[in-house]
Protein backbone atom coordinates (compact mmCIF):
# COMPACT_ATOMS: atom_id res chain seq x y z
CA UNK A 1 0.00 0.00 0.00
CA UNK A 2 1.13 3.57 -0.58
CA UNK A 3 1.83 6.02 2.17
CA UNK A 4 -0.32 8.99 1.22
CA UNK A 5 0.49 12.29 2.86
CA UNK A 6 2.88 12.39 5.79
CA UNK A 7 1.28 11.49 9.14
CA UNK A 8 2.13 13.24 12.37
CA UNK A 9 2.51 11.36 15.62
CA UNK A 10 -0.02 12.14 18.33
CA UNK A 11 -0.32 11.04 21.96
CA UNK A 12 -3.10 8.61 21.10
CA UNK A 13 -1.25 6.37 18.65
CA UNK A 14 -0.63 2.91 20.17
CA UNK A 15 3.02 1.96 20.84
CA UNK A 16 4.92 0.53 17.90
CA UNK A 17 3.02 2.48 15.25
CA UNK A 18 5.09 4.57 12.84
CA UNK A 19 2.82 7.24 11.29
CA UNK A 20 5.11 7.50 8.25
CA UNK A 21 4.59 3.81 7.40
CA UNK A 22 0.84 3.56 7.87
CA UNK A 23 -0.97 2.18 4.81
CA UNK A 24 -3.06 4.66 2.92
CA UNK A 25 -6.66 4.59 4.11
CA UNK A 26 -5.93 3.40 7.67
CA UNK A 27 -7.06 5.87 10.35
CA UNK A 28 -6.91 5.78 14.14
CA UNK A 29 -9.97 6.47 16.30
CA UNK A 30 -8.90 7.11 19.93
CA UNK A 31 -12.45 6.92 21.34
CA UNK A 32 -13.04 4.20 23.95
CA UNK A 33 -10.23 1.68 23.88
CA UNK A 34 -9.35 2.88 20.40
CA UNK A 35 -9.53 1.11 17.04
CA UNK A 36 -8.37 1.35 13.44
CA UNK A 37 -10.84 2.06 10.64
CA UNK A 38 -11.03 2.85 6.95
CA UNK A 39 -13.35 5.17 5.05
CA UNK A 40 -15.20 4.32 1.86
CA UNK A 41 -18.28 5.25 -0.14
CA UNK A 42 -21.25 2.91 -0.37
CA UNK A 43 -23.36 2.24 -3.46
CA UNK A 44 -25.26 5.50 -2.91
CA UNK A 45 -22.08 7.54 -2.73
CA UNK A 46 -22.41 8.22 1.01
CA UNK A 47 -19.24 8.27 3.11
CA UNK A 48 -18.97 5.27 5.47
CA UNK A 49 -16.50 3.99 8.07
CA UNK A 50 -15.52 0.39 8.74
CA UNK A 51 -13.47 -0.97 11.63
CA UNK A 52 -10.49 -3.01 10.43
CA UNK A 53 -8.44 -3.69 13.58
CA UNK A 54 -8.27 -3.14 17.32
CA UNK A 55 -5.81 -1.26 19.50
CA UNK A 56 -3.28 -4.12 19.66
CA UNK A 57 -2.88 -4.42 15.89
CA UNK A 58 0.67 -4.34 14.52
CA UNK A 59 1.76 -2.53 11.40
CA UNK A 60 1.69 -5.79 9.44
CA UNK A 61 -1.85 -6.44 10.67
CA UNK A 62 -2.99 -3.05 9.38
CA UNK A 63 -1.47 -3.60 5.97
CA UNK A 64 -3.01 -7.06 5.73
CA UNK A 65 -6.43 -5.89 6.97
CA UNK A 66 -6.56 -2.99 4.55
CA UNK A 67 -5.49 -5.19 1.67
CA UNK A 68 -8.36 -7.54 2.49
CA UNK A 69 -10.93 -4.77 2.98
CA UNK A 70 -10.04 -2.18 0.39
CA UNK A 71 -6.91 -3.62 -1.14
CA UNK A 72 -5.54 -1.88 -4.17
CA UNK A 73 -5.99 -4.01 -7.25
CA UNK A 74 -2.83 -4.63 -9.22
CA UNK A 75 -4.82 -3.99 -12.39
CA UNK A 76 -5.40 -0.32 -11.57
CA UNK A 77 -3.69 3.03 -12.04
CA UNK A 78 -3.62 3.49 -8.27
CA UNK A 79 -1.43 0.41 -7.85
CA UNK A 80 0.95 1.43 -10.63
CA UNK A 81 1.18 4.94 -9.16
CA UNK A 82 1.97 3.47 -5.73
CA UNK A 83 4.85 1.50 -7.22
CA UNK A 84 6.19 4.52 -9.07
CA UNK A 85 6.01 6.82 -6.04
CA UNK A 86 7.88 4.22 -3.98
CA UNK A 87 10.56 3.70 -6.64
CA UNK A 88 14.15 4.95 -6.71
CA UNK A 89 13.34 6.94 -9.84
CA UNK A 90 10.74 8.94 -7.95
CA UNK A 91 12.94 9.45 -4.88
CA UNK A 92 15.72 10.89 -7.07
CA UNK A 93 13.47 13.67 -8.37
CA UNK A 94 13.72 17.20 -6.98
CA UNK A 95 11.53 17.88 -3.96
CA UNK A 96 9.38 20.36 -5.89
CA UNK A 97 8.74 17.75 -8.58
CA UNK A 98 7.90 15.09 -5.99
CA UNK A 99 5.44 17.43 -4.28
CA UNK A 100 3.81 18.25 -7.61
CA UNK A 101 3.52 14.57 -8.51
CA UNK A 102 1.94 13.77 -5.14
CA UNK A 103 -0.61 16.50 -5.76
CA UNK A 104 -1.34 15.16 -9.26
CA UNK A 105 -1.69 11.60 -8.02
CA UNK A 106 -4.37 12.57 -5.53
CA UNK A 107 -6.10 14.76 -8.12
CA UNK A 108 -6.33 11.96 -10.70
CA UNK A 109 -6.72 8.75 -8.70
CA UNK A 110 -9.27 10.18 -6.23
CA UNK A 111 -11.48 11.71 -8.92
CA UNK A 112 -15.02 10.25 -8.65
CA UNK A 113 -16.40 8.52 -11.73
CA UNK A 114 -19.98 8.28 -12.93
CA UNK A 115 -20.24 4.89 -11.24
CA UNK A 116 -21.19 5.49 -7.59
CA UNK A 117 -18.44 4.65 -5.14
CA UNK A 118 -15.71 4.12 -7.78
CA UNK A 119 -12.72 6.40 -8.02
CA UNK A 120 -10.81 6.83 -11.26
CA UNK A 121 -7.63 5.36 -9.82
CA UNK A 122 -9.44 2.08 -9.10
CA UNK A 123 -10.71 1.63 -12.67
CA UNK A 124 -9.10 -1.31 -14.52
CA UNK A 125 -6.08 -0.48 -16.66
CA UNK A 126 -7.91 -1.93 -19.65
CA UNK A 127 -10.31 1.01 -19.54
CA UNK A 128 -7.55 3.55 -19.96
CA UNK A 129 -7.40 4.77 -23.53
CA UNK A 130 -6.88 8.10 -25.27
CA UNK A 131 -10.57 9.15 -25.20
CA UNK A 132 -10.66 8.56 -21.42
CA UNK A 133 -7.53 10.60 -20.84
CA UNK A 134 -8.82 13.40 -23.08
CA UNK A 135 -12.07 13.50 -21.11
CA UNK A 136 -10.02 13.63 -17.92
CA UNK A 137 -7.98 16.60 -19.16
CA UNK A 138 -11.12 18.41 -20.33
CA UNK A 139 -12.85 17.83 -16.99
CA UNK A 140 -9.87 18.97 -14.93
CA UNK A 141 -9.55 22.05 -17.14
CA UNK A 142 -13.10 23.07 -16.22
CA UNK A 143 -12.87 22.15 -12.54
CA UNK A 144 -9.25 22.95 -11.65
CA UNK A 145 -8.00 25.13 -14.47
CA UNK A 146 -5.72 24.51 -17.48
CA UNK A 147 -2.48 24.53 -15.49
CA UNK A 148 -3.62 21.79 -13.11
CA UNK A 149 -4.97 19.73 -16.02
CA UNK A 150 -1.64 19.89 -17.86
CA UNK A 151 0.30 18.98 -14.71
CA UNK A 152 -1.95 15.94 -14.29
CA UNK A 153 -1.42 14.96 -17.93
CA UNK A 154 2.37 15.12 -17.59
CA UNK A 155 2.23 13.05 -14.39
CA UNK A 156 0.02 10.41 -16.02
CA UNK A 157 2.29 10.21 -19.04
CA UNK A 158 5.33 9.73 -16.78
CA UNK A 159 3.67 7.07 -14.59
CA UNK A 160 2.42 5.08 -17.55
CA UNK A 161 5.84 5.14 -19.25
CA UNK A 162 7.48 3.96 -16.01
CA UNK A 163 4.92 1.17 -15.66
CA UNK A 164 5.25 0.07 -19.30
CA UNK A 165 9.04 -0.20 -19.00
CA UNK A 166 8.55 -2.59 -16.07
CA UNK A 167 5.70 -4.62 -17.46
CA UNK A 168 2.95 -3.16 -15.29
CA UNK A 169 1.06 -1.39 -18.09
CA UNK A 170 0.59 -1.76 -21.82
CA UNK A 171 3.37 -0.43 -24.07
CA UNK A 172 0.95 2.00 -25.70
CA UNK A 173 0.76 5.11 -23.53
CA UNK A 174 -2.83 6.50 -23.55
CA UNK A 175 -1.55 9.88 -22.35
CA UNK A 176 0.55 10.43 -25.48
CA UNK A 177 -0.97 12.52 -28.24
CA UNK A 178 -3.55 14.10 -25.93
CA UNK A 179 -4.52 17.72 -26.54
CA UNK A 180 -3.20 19.73 -23.63
CA UNK A 181 -5.28 22.50 -22.14
CA UNK A 182 -4.61 25.99 -23.43
CA UNK A 183 -3.01 28.00 -20.67
CA UNK A 184 -3.92 31.59 -21.22
CA UNK A 185 -1.42 34.04 -19.80
CA UNK A 186 -3.94 35.77 -17.57
CA UNK A 187 -2.03 38.27 -15.52
CA UNK A 188 -4.93 39.28 -13.34
CA UNK A 189 -4.50 41.90 -10.68
CA UNK A 190 -7.60 42.40 -8.52
CA UNK A 191 -8.35 46.02 -7.66
CA UNK A 192 -8.70 47.11 -4.05
CA UNK A 193 -12.51 46.98 -4.03
CA UNK A 194 -12.61 43.46 -5.47
CA UNK A 195 -9.98 42.25 -3.04
CA UNK A 196 -11.75 43.73 -0.03
CA UNK A 197 -15.10 42.27 -1.14
CA UNK A 198 -13.68 38.74 -1.32
CA UNK A 199 -11.76 39.25 1.92
CA UNK A 200 -14.94 40.13 3.80
CA UNK A 201 -16.80 37.27 2.13
CA UNK A 202 -14.20 34.83 3.42
CA UNK A 203 -14.45 36.33 6.93
CA UNK A 204 -18.21 36.11 7.09
CA UNK A 205 -18.92 32.78 5.38
CA UNK A 206 -17.13 30.11 7.35
CA UNK A 207 -13.65 30.16 5.80
CA UNK A 208 -11.69 30.77 9.01
CA UNK A 209 -8.12 30.78 7.69
CA UNK A 210 -8.59 31.96 4.09
CA UNK A 211 -8.80 35.66 4.87
CA UNK A 212 -5.54 35.33 6.83
CA UNK A 213 -3.89 33.49 3.92
CA UNK A 214 -5.14 36.22 1.58
CA UNK A 215 -3.72 39.02 3.70
CA UNK A 216 -0.34 37.35 4.14
CA UNK A 217 -0.06 36.50 0.43
CA UNK A 218 -0.93 40.10 -0.46
CA UNK A 219 1.11 41.95 2.18
CA UNK A 220 4.17 39.68 2.03
CA UNK A 221 3.93 39.17 -1.77
CA UNK A 222 4.00 35.37 -1.41
CA UNK A 223 2.80 32.38 -3.39
CA UNK A 224 0.12 30.28 -1.73
CA UNK A 225 2.53 27.41 -1.00
CA UNK A 226 4.92 29.89 0.61
CA UNK A 227 2.16 31.15 2.91
CA UNK A 228 1.17 27.73 4.26
CA UNK A 229 4.80 26.83 4.98
CA UNK A 230 5.24 29.84 7.28
CA UNK A 231 6.22 29.01 10.86
CA UNK A 232 6.82 30.95 14.06
CA UNK A 233 10.50 31.09 13.10
CA UNK A 234 9.67 33.53 10.29
CA UNK A 235 8.38 36.17 12.75
CA UNK A 236 11.05 38.52 14.09
CA UNK A 237 10.91 41.70 16.14
CA UNK A 238 11.33 43.79 12.98
CA UNK A 239 8.85 41.92 10.78
CA UNK A 240 8.32 38.69 8.85
CA UNK A 241 11.42 37.22 7.24
CA UNK A 242 10.41 34.87 4.43
CA UNK A 243 12.14 32.41 2.16
CA UNK A 244 10.79 31.98 -1.36
CA UNK A 245 10.71 29.25 -3.95
CA UNK A 246 11.67 29.00 -7.62
CA UNK A 247 14.97 30.76 -7.03
CA UNK A 248 13.49 34.01 -5.70
CA UNK A 249 15.35 35.88 -2.97
CA UNK A 250 14.04 35.99 0.56
CA UNK A 251 13.39 39.28 2.34
CA UNK A 252 12.03 40.83 5.51
CA UNK A 253 8.74 42.73 5.45
CA UNK A 254 8.39 45.16 8.31
CA UNK A 255 5.41 44.93 10.64
CA UNK A 256 2.38 47.04 9.86
CA UNK A 257 -1.08 47.10 11.46
CA UNK A 258 -2.67 44.85 8.82
CA UNK A 259 0.24 42.41 8.76
CA UNK A 260 0.29 42.16 12.56
CA UNK A 261 -3.49 41.62 12.69
CA UNK A 262 -3.42 38.81 10.12
CA UNK A 263 -0.39 37.12 11.71
CA UNK A 264 -1.81 37.25 15.24
CA UNK A 265 -5.18 35.92 14.02
CA UNK A 266 -3.43 32.96 12.34
CA UNK A 267 -1.47 32.21 15.53
CA UNK A 268 -4.66 32.38 17.61
CA UNK A 269 -6.50 30.03 15.25
CA UNK A 270 -3.53 27.63 15.18
CA UNK A 271 -3.30 27.55 18.97
CA UNK A 272 -7.04 26.94 19.31
CA UNK A 273 -6.78 23.90 17.00
CA UNK A 274 -3.90 22.52 19.07
CA UNK A 275 -5.80 23.06 22.30
CA UNK A 276 -9.06 21.59 20.99
CA UNK A 277 -7.36 18.46 19.71
CA UNK A 278 -5.12 18.24 22.79
CA UNK A 279 -2.01 18.10 20.62
CA UNK A 280 1.51 18.78 21.92
CA UNK A 281 2.98 22.15 20.98
CA UNK A 282 6.32 21.74 19.16
CA UNK A 283 9.25 23.24 21.07
CA UNK A 284 11.18 24.61 18.10
CA UNK A 285 9.71 27.68 16.35
CA UNK A 286 10.48 26.22 12.92
CA UNK A 287 8.25 23.23 13.75
CA UNK A 288 5.27 25.38 14.73
CA UNK A 289 3.43 25.80 11.42
CA UNK A 290 1.26 28.88 11.19
CA UNK A 291 -1.60 27.10 9.43
CA UNK A 292 -3.04 23.74 10.47
CA UNK A 293 -5.93 21.76 9.03
CA UNK A 294 -8.99 22.57 11.13
CA UNK A 295 -10.08 18.91 11.30
CA UNK A 296 -6.94 16.80 11.54
CA UNK A 297 -4.53 19.29 13.05
CA UNK A 298 -1.74 18.46 10.59
CA UNK A 299 0.04 21.25 8.67
CA UNK A 300 -2.26 22.64 6.01
CA UNK A 301 -1.55 20.98 2.65
CA UNK A 302 -1.52 22.56 -0.77
CA UNK A 303 -4.43 20.42 -1.95
CA UNK A 304 -6.56 21.39 1.06
CA UNK A 305 -5.82 25.07 0.49
CA UNK A 306 -6.66 24.79 -3.23
CA UNK A 307 -9.95 23.01 -2.49
CA UNK A 308 -10.97 25.57 0.13
CA UNK A 309 -10.04 28.44 -2.19
CA UNK A 310 -12.13 27.02 -5.04
CA UNK A 311 -15.17 26.62 -2.76
CA UNK A 312 -14.78 30.14 -1.45
CA UNK A 313 -14.18 31.91 -4.75
CA UNK A 314 -17.08 30.11 -6.45
CA UNK A 315 -19.32 31.20 -3.60
CA UNK A 316 -18.09 34.78 -3.92
CA UNK A 317 -18.83 34.88 -7.66
CA UNK A 318 -22.37 36.01 -8.25
CA UNK A 319 -22.71 37.39 -4.73
CA UNK A 320 -19.95 39.93 -4.13
CA UNK A 321 -17.96 39.75 -7.39
CA UNK A 322 -18.65 38.84 -11.01
CA UNK A 323 -17.08 35.94 -12.88
CA UNK A 324 -14.89 38.42 -14.77
CA UNK A 325 -13.54 39.71 -11.44
CA UNK A 326 -12.48 36.27 -10.30
CA UNK A 327 -8.84 35.98 -9.29
CA UNK A 328 -6.53 33.26 -7.98
CA UNK A 329 -4.52 33.16 -4.80
CA UNK A 330 -1.36 33.60 -6.85
CA UNK A 331 -2.77 36.84 -8.30
CA UNK A 332 -2.50 38.36 -4.82
CA UNK A 333 1.28 38.28 -5.12
CA UNK A 334 0.92 40.27 -8.34
CA UNK A 335 -1.40 42.76 -6.63
CA UNK A 336 0.99 43.12 -3.70
CA UNK A 337 3.98 43.78 -5.94
CA UNK A 338 2.05 46.20 -8.16
CA UNK A 339 1.04 48.31 -5.15
CA UNK A 340 4.44 48.30 -3.45
CA UNK A 341 5.63 51.88 -3.07
CA UNK A 342 9.14 53.06 -3.82
CA UNK A 343 9.66 52.43 -7.51
CA UNK A 344 11.01 49.48 -9.49
CA UNK A 345 13.84 48.63 -7.10
CA UNK A 346 11.47 48.43 -4.14
CA UNK A 347 9.21 46.11 -6.12
CA UNK A 348 12.16 44.01 -7.22
CA UNK A 349 13.28 43.61 -3.61
CA UNK A 350 9.73 43.13 -2.32
CA UNK A 351 8.96 40.23 -4.63
CA UNK A 352 12.39 38.66 -4.40
CA UNK A 353 12.80 38.66 -8.18
CA UNK A 354 16.29 38.24 -9.59
CA UNK A 355 15.62 39.96 -12.92
CA UNK A 356 13.69 42.87 -14.38
CA UNK A 357 12.14 40.46 -16.88
CA UNK A 358 10.52 38.41 -14.11
CA UNK A 359 9.32 41.57 -12.37
CA UNK A 360 7.48 42.54 -15.55
CA UNK A 361 5.29 39.45 -15.12
CA UNK A 362 4.05 40.75 -11.76
CA UNK A 363 4.25 44.54 -11.87
CA UNK A 364 1.03 45.77 -13.50
CA UNK A 365 1.44 49.44 -12.57
CA UNK A 366 1.34 51.74 -15.58
CA UNK A 367 4.45 53.96 -15.61
CA UNK A 368 3.88 57.69 -15.46
CA UNK A 369 6.03 59.79 -17.78
CA UNK A 370 6.23 63.41 -18.75
CA UNK A 371 5.13 64.50 -22.22
CA UNK A 372 7.68 64.80 -24.99
CA UNK A 373 9.23 68.23 -25.07
CA UNK A 374 8.33 70.19 -28.17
Amino acid sequence: MTRGRRRHRTKTYPPGIDPDKLPRGAYWDPSGNGHWYTAYRDSTGKQRRKRIAGRDAKMSDLHRALEEQVGTKRDSLRWVAEQFHASDQFCQLAKGTRDDYEYCRAMVTDLPTRKAGLLLGDAPLSRWDRPLVQRLVDQLTKERGPSAANHALRWLRRVWRWGANRGHTTPENPAKGIEAATERKQRRCPDVQTYNAVLEYARENGFPYLWMVMELAYLLRLRGIEVITLTDAHATEEGVEVSRRKGSRGNLTEWGPRLRTAWDAAVELRDSIIQRRKMPTPMRPEDRHLFLATRGGEPLSRSSLDSAWQRMIHGAMGTVITEEQRFSLHDLKRAGITRTKGGRQAKLDGGGHRSEQMLDVYDQEVPRVRPTEE
